[in-house]
């Protein structure tokens, strides 16, 4: 064969490598799920007032009725890591005052006023994801924040009260519009706190967040 010849053979060659390399479909880069993407950029939600939130009674060892106070308003800020953990970085809700009723050693109403419950530590959940949706649960202390009003109407701050190593489950949600939804759900069992012979045990928290306008 001669040079020419040769010469023309690769040249061949190289354009039927060069068109094959080109028509070979490449596989897309792997994105990551579009709400997860969102959260990136640390998202602040507004409880909204359908959250609930139930506390057991007893007065020495006898049942009361549970009370379950309205949830007047609240907020939360969330975010999602480059390694895919939810953050719940905050959670506050804040509810209106309650009323017991108590008959020993006399019949008078304690009323508890300035409550809201909070995250002490930040609540991070190795989440499963999907496009628009991420599940799990993770573990964080929950405060409480109350005081006494006195029958002179005075008020009096109580210490807050801290309920260690709670576990939270938490789903959030983006909708075909962006809105972006959030429901955290706790239980505590067992006794809480104690107040002039009042018992609160059985704490049950379902918070519903929606995000502020991005």
């Amino acid at each position: 064969m001669t040079t020419a010849a040769t010469f023309a053979t690769t040249l061949g060659l190289a354009a039927i490598t060069l068109s094959a390399c080109a028509t070979e479909p490449s596989s897309p880069p792997q994105a990551d799920p579009q709400l997860r993407s969102v959260l990136g950029g640390r998202q602040m939600l507004e409880v909204e007032t359908t959250s609930a939130v139930e506390m057991g009674l007893a007065q020495d060892a006898t049942d009361m009725q549970p009370v379950r106070p309205a949830v007047l308003g609240g907020h939360a800020q969330v975010r999602a890591t480059a390694d895919g953990f939810l953050i719940i970085e905050a959670l506050e809700l804040d509810l209106a005052d309650v009323s017991i009723d108590k008959t020993w050693p006399t019949e008078h109403t304690v009323q508890l006023t300035g409550i809201s419950f909070r995250l002490g530590t930040q609540l991070a959940i190795d989440a499963e994801w999907t496009d628009n949706h991420a599940v799990g649960e993770g573990s964080s202390d929950l405060l409480m924040d109350w005081a006494v009003r006195t029958d002179d109407g005075d008020v009096l701050p109580l210490a807050t009260q801290r309920a260690r190593g709670v576990v939270l489950t938490a789903d959030v949600a983006m909708g075909e519009d962006g809105t972006i939804r959030c429901r955290v759900d706790a239980r505590v069992d067992g006794q809480l706190w104690q107040l002039a012979g009042i018992e609160v045990h059985d704490l049950t928290l379902a918070v519903n967040a929606i995000a502020l306008e991005r």
